[in-house]
């Protein structure tokens, strides 16, 4: 019983002594601390080559302040959308001086040094000035030059079949949006289209006018002859979307087996002794029957005499008494 009103007792000490705690804490400085993030610098701290008016926005406001949690960021050329992606600002700050854009009618370049988080991937957006081919280049690169010429390069993806369609390849999409070449889930960025050659732009060397649209057909080289046939591609650039005037994407072609440029080695020639079978044989048929006249009549001269020697002997021994 003792030990229990000794435990009860010390219960109520333990009471006391949180409530007049608590009684002493002002109103009001028990408080939760959520951690915020910032865009550090503004638009003019950001490297830009090509670009005009530069905007970026955090959520659809403006950039002003701090923020907390998820938000989508975006960067804007002239009211026109260049790049966003989802950052948690509760995570980490962005410094805008560590940014650099590089735009130009063919390129576009987003260099962020490694601040992009992990867990989320960058957007771009380009102006489709005609290209026939498109590479994209999921990598930290500070200039266009980086990117291979054939778009075979590390980290370098050729995404020329999205042009006039969509596509994904290695998790990155691409959307030709007609005006607009949308690309997505890009961990860093750089894209480079290539505009057609002067010799293959538009059909017969211009723009064919449609019914309220334009046709303008653009066309790759063509490719090496194969079992006699050569193929390009041909894209319309203009607005309407049927297949009227387009360029012929496949002809006949013969492979030269030597290359005209080229000499044909000239054959060696080597003399050899020609013999005629026929007067061999001749011949040897001739000496061997003439040995063998001359045999036989050496045997036959041998015998003729072997028995003239038998009979004068038996003549002579037949006069002895």
């Amino acid at each position: 019983m003792v030990k229990i009103l000794n435990r009860i007792a010390i219960l109520i000490i333990i009471l006391a002594l949180i409530a007049v705690k608590v009684k002493a804490t002002p109103v009001g400085s028990i408080t939760l601390t959520i951690q915020s993030g910032a865009l550090k610098g503004t638009e003019e701290n950001v490297t830009t080559e090509g670009v005009s008016n530069l905007n970026i926005t955090i959520g659809g406001n403006s950039t002003n302040g701090t923020f907390n949690g998820v938000q989508e960021v975006a960067f804007y050329s002239g009211g026109h959308l260049l790049i966003n992606f989802t950052h948690n600002f509760s995570a980490s700050d962005i410094n805008l001086s560590k940014v650099t854009i590089k735009l130009t009618p063919t390129s576009l370049i987003v260099y962020f040094s490694d601040q992009i988080q992990l867990k989320y991937n960058k957007t771009l957006y380009i102006d489709d000035n005609n290209f026939v081919s498109l590479c994209v280049k999921d990598a930290e690169i500070t200039s266009i030059s980086e990117i291979s010429s054939g778009c075979n390069g590390a980290n370098e993806t050729d995404f020329t079949s999205c042009l006039g369609s969509a596509i994904t390849i290695n998790e990155v999409n691409c959307t030709d949006e007609g005006a607009i070449i949308k690309v997505s889930n890009l961990r860093h960025s750089a894209i480079r289209g290539t505009q057609p050659s002067p010799a293959t732009t538009g059909y017969g060397g211009g723009v064919l006018i449609g019914v309220g649209c334009t046709y303008n057909w653009s066309c790759t080289d063509w490719s090496e002859c194969i079992d006699e046939v050569q193929t390009r591609t041909c894209y319309n650039k203009g607005t309407c979307k049927d297949n009227k005037g387009k360029p012929i994407e496949s002809q006949s072609c013969i492979v030269s087996s030597t290359p005209s440029n080229v000499t044909p080695p000239t054959p060696i020639r080597t003399s050899v002794p020609v013999t005629t079978p026929t007067a061999s044989v001749t011949q040897l048929g001739l000496g061997v029957g003439l040995i063998a006249v001359m045999a036989l009549s050496a045997i036959i001269i041998f015998i003729i005499l072997k028995r003239k020697k038998i009979k004068k002997k038996t003549k002579f021994a037949n006069m002895i008494p």
